[in-house]
């Protein structure tokens, strides 16, 4: 399988580690992979993650860089050629590299992950080229103008028209577009005007050893917050405000960890709100440390975003279950997290509810203080939805399926 995946490991990224996660598994059942991402090094803002379990990896990944001089012709002539306005340059050389690879060691199918949509432009010449069948996955919506409620962003007209036009070429031409939830994909349904052939594929839960064997209740957030996502942490702290308030004797016995670079205006929040005593910070920390601290997480807490519906399945709450670590969720009333509700281990309550997320904390708070906070995590079934053995099973499945009828009908 040649895996054309942008953004891939060591960036240290949310998308880049859900692909690192599905590839190693995938390496590890014997799928023989090799992956085409940026050169992270390229863009010297980026920052790298080596955790070292990603090390199985470095020697199947191919790094290309994004071409540091402009050159306006050959942009434009690789351009017309691609029909893409965006890394023209760099679509032609992934296709080279996919050449000279094919010719090696011929593959039998092309698995592109998006975002950035690059990787489906991409994708879909590699295919083309190749003549071997195309897998598409999709993380989020297609790209960012596509974004719903006020996470959208504004681009150029003509770029617009050009992400649309190979967002429904993708749907038409992959043979199979993969999402990690049903309502992503049903999202995409509906802005594509297309009901394109699919599987879900969520994501890959990782854990490691360990455990809250502490006599202290602690609260452990992973991953950003605020940013383009809108994940606010005023209500949260709030809650908490009011939570100590009702139980003053936690301020002895109560921690919130937030795993992950710094938020300024949360900290700021906290000493408004005289909590800053029970919060501490890790700053930016690699992948394999932040799975050490949900293993000692008493609750785990996942913030979303305001969104009239909650279409993503947020990575952090795949390790979150994985770890077997009940959950807080502050999640849209209709959504993914929701959904989840039918399963034990969860709590839901409104992003911007300060009073119901003082409540579900103390729900949690009491459960603990009785010694049974272990009959609130997840239940097996949810679970084993987010294990490596079931996604990885439910890929081959898809992908043994697509080649051979690709196989039969001679294409």
């Amino acid at each position: 399988m040649l895996c054309i995946s942008p953004v891939f490991i060591p960036r240290a990224d949310s998308e880049a580690f859900c692909g690192a996660k599905l590839i190693l598994e995938l390496l590890k059942r014997g799928v023989d992979s090799t992956i085409i991402c940026l050169d992270p090094e390229s863009a010297q803002s980026e920052v790298c993650d080596n955790s070292p379990l990603w090390e199985p990896l470095n020697k199947v990944t191919i790094k290309i860089a994004t071409p540091s001089y402009k050159n306006i012709f050959e942009s434009t002539i690789n351009g017309l050629k691609f029909l893409t306005i965006t890394y023209a340059r760099w679509t032609q050389a992934v296709i080279n590299m996919a050449r000279l690879l094919h010719r090696e060691n011929p593959y039998d199918l092309v698995y592109s992950r998006s975002l950035p949509m690059v990787a489906h432009v991409a994708g879909y010449w590699t295919s083309k080229l190749l003549k071997i069948p195309w897998i598409a996955n999709t993380n989020d919506p297609w790209d960012w103008h596509l974004f719903p409620d006020e996470m959208s962003k504004k681009f150029p007209y003509l770029y617009r028209l050009n992400s649309n036009y190979w967002m429904k070429k993708t749907f038409r031409m992959a043979s199979l577009i993969t999402y990690p939830s049903s309502r992503l994909r049903d999202y995409h349904y509906q802005i594509s005007g297309i009901r394109h052939k699919s599987s879900i594929i969520p994501h890959i839960g990782y854990t490691c050893i360990g455990g809250n064997t502490e006599p202290e209740f602690c609260l452990v957030h992973a991953g950003k917050l605020g940013g383009q996502e809108g994940r606010s942490s005023l209500a949260l702290l709030q809650g908490l405000q009011l939570f100590l308030k009702k139980f003053p004797e936690a301020r002895q016995s109560f921690r919130m960890i937030f795993v992950g670079p710094e938020d300024e205006a949360a900290l700021s929040l906290a000493e408004r709100f005289g909590i800053q005593s029970i919060i501490e910070t890790t700053g930016r920390i690699s992948y394999q440390r932040s799975l050490e601290y949900i293993s000692l997480a008493t609750v785990c807490l996942l913030v979303e975003g305001k969104l009239t519906e909650g279409i993503f399945l947020p990575s952090k709450l795949a390790d979150y279950i994985a770890a077997g670590k009940p959950i807080l969720a502050l999640s849209p009333k209709n959504g993914v997290v929701s959904d989840m509700l039918t399963y034990r281990g969860v709590v839901r309550t409104d992003v911007d509810n300060p009073q119901g997320i003082e409540a579900a904390i103390g729900y949690y708070y009491c459960a603990f203080k009785k010694g049974a906070i272990h009959t609130l995590k997840p239940s097996e079934k949810l679970v084993c939805q987010f294990t490596p053995d079931v996604i990885t099973g439910q890929f081959i499945k898809n992908a043994q399926e697509i080649i051979l009828k690709y196989k039969k009908s001679g294409s």
